[in-house]
């Protein structure tokens, strides 16, 4: 994995140049739709290889007024409206992991703090926790929990979890995917 080097601009607009040249590619594609009085609306952006699959959802008023209702996260309807695109979510922002790929085989990301909770859950889960975070070791230290993951050098390659973000890069037949949605 390779640091992260990817910055949004700050206006997307849609340039496709080959990158075996080493250019950049900025591609945006917003794609929505509508049930039961109710819409979702996706937006898959690549910029150099870095992924967002962001979205906002509501309700349909009229056929030309709608309210957007984003109350938070917007994956899981977006594998609710979209479900030939639920197989992407996980390379969503492929440039931000806070761990090496060996711990990530490990699912460094996925022990939980209190097994009787699910990791998805935010608050205090042990004696003497100073802030409260996710139900995930990745996001406590040693000094705080003695099984804490955060900092932790991997035993392969020596990385330090949550040291950098690293970038995944997208499989080859993921980034055509991504492409043919862009180009549709």
């Amino acid at each position: 994995m390779r640091k992260s080097a990817c910055i949004w601009p700050k206006r997307f607009a849609w340039i496709s140049k080959d990158r075996t040249l080493g250019k950049r590619v900025n591609m945006i594609k917003r794609i929505t739709k509508k049930l039961n009085g109710r819409f979702v609306e996706v937006i898959f952006k690549l910029d150099d290889g870095c992924l967002s699959i962001t979205g906002r959802e509501g309700r349909v008023l009229s056929k030309t007024v709608s309210i957007t209702e984003s109350r938070g996260p917007i994956h899981t309807e977006i594998a609710e409206f979209f479900p030939e695109f639920q197989h992407l979510l996980p390379w969503h922002l492929n440039n931000l992991r806070p761990g090496c790929e060996h711990q990530e085989k490990e699912g460094w990301d996925k022990r939980p703090i209190d097994p009787a909770k699910p990791i998805a859950t935010y608050g205090y889960f042990f004696k003497g926790q100073q802030l409260p975070c996710w139900n995930t070791l990745a996001w406590v230290r040693r000094s705080e929990h003695p099984k804490g993951l955060l900092g932790r050098p991997c035993s392969i390659c020596g990385f330090r979890y949550g040291e950098s973000w690293n970038k995944r890069e997208l499989p080859p037949d993921v980034m055509a995917e991504i492409q043919a949605i862009m180009k549709a």
